[in-house]
This record gives C-alpha cells, sequence and structure tokens, in this order.
C-alpha cells in the first residue's frame, strides 16, 4: 500500500438468477487493504449507471471483506455456454474514495450465467 491509505484488493460479484431468469440479483463483495482504521465512501456502477449511488464501509487496519446489498437486474441477458456470439458482460465499477485520499477504481466484466445459483423465495 505504500503512501496510500487503502487499496481495492479484488471485487467479486456474487450472482443469483431468477428460475425463469426474469431477474438477476449481483452482490458486490469488496476486499479491500487499508493502512488504518477508516470509513471509506463509495458507489457503484452497472453500464455506467448508478445503482448503489453512495455507500460507507467501516475497514479496520489490514485486509477487510465488505458484502454490499445486491444490485437487482431485471430481464438480464443470460449468457448460454454455446453462444459465444451473443455474449452479454455487464461492466461493474465500483469506486472508493476518503477526504485524504484520491478515488480508486475497479472495474470488472460480469455475465450472468444459467448455472448461477436460484435466488431462493422469502
Amino acid at each position: 500500500m505504500s503512501e496510500e491509505k487503502f487499496e481495492i484488493i479484488d471485487v467479486e460479484y456474487l450472482i443469483s438468477l431468477a428460475v425463469d431468469h426474469s431477474m438477476a440479483l449481483i452482490t458486490p463483495q469488496l476486499r479491500i487493504g487499508s493502512a488504518i482504521k477508516q470509513v471509506l465512501v463509495g458507489e457503484v456502477r452497472l453500464d455506467g449507471i448508478d445503482m448503489i449511488p453512495s455507500f460507507r464501509a467501516r475497514v479496520d487496519a489490514g485486509e477487510n471483506t465488505v458484502s454490499l446489498k445486491p444490485i437487482t437486474v431485471y430481464n438480464p441477458h443470460v449468457r448460454m455456454p454455446d453462444d459465444e456470439e451473443g455474449v452479454k458482460y455487464y461492466n461493474m465499477e465500483v469506486m472508493l474514495f476518503t477526504t485524504f485520499s484520491p478515488t480508486k477504481i475497479h472495474s470488472k466484466a460480469v455475465a450472468v450465467t444459467p448455472d448461477a445459483p436460484v435466488i431462493s423465495e422469502s
């Protein structure tokens, strides 16, 4: 981390899908390294649209895992295993910052696949 107060180590996107493929939930799970105990502010975008326009994450010194609330995607593009030409990836972007640190951005292309866990009815 050198002089930086925090870094985004990785972001994993946990995906679940409705049985009829009418809805997907994409839950960002952040791994953050922090030099100190602090509160980070951030936002999450899907294809350039603010899906979680503002959140706060309290982190301790060291490595932290932060799960954010799920993002709902209605009528998602579902990547079928044999359809390489029609593949639709969602461009996910997480931005984190503090008052004293520059904004860190993590981008990843994410596909919804039919083998995603089924959304539980509750």
